[in-house]
């Protein structure tokens, strides 16, 4: 799983929340499947993220905790 460095110093809380929500359903989910990556405001994912995030557009998908689990082939 790859989030966007948007705020640094909370990275650890966002990790932290993030491996509660999954570990609910998923307890040998490793912490180190969650990575931090600068993004970059000139990236497509970030021009898409921040229209949905305006309500400008509307999200491709919200997933699921279950879908992303599906996804991490766990």
């Amino acid at each position: 799983m790859v989030i966007d460095i948007e705020y640094p110093e909370r990275m650890g809380d966002i990790k932290e929340a993030l491996l509660k929500l999954i570990r609910h359903r998923r307890r040998d989910f490793a912490r180190e499947q969650i990575v931090f990556y600068l993004v970059g405001k000139q990236s497509a994912a970030h021009k898409r993220a921040i229209g949905v995030y305006r309500g400008q557009s509307s999200p491709d998908l919200i997933l699921t905790v279950q879908q992303i689990l599906d996804l991490t082939g766990k």
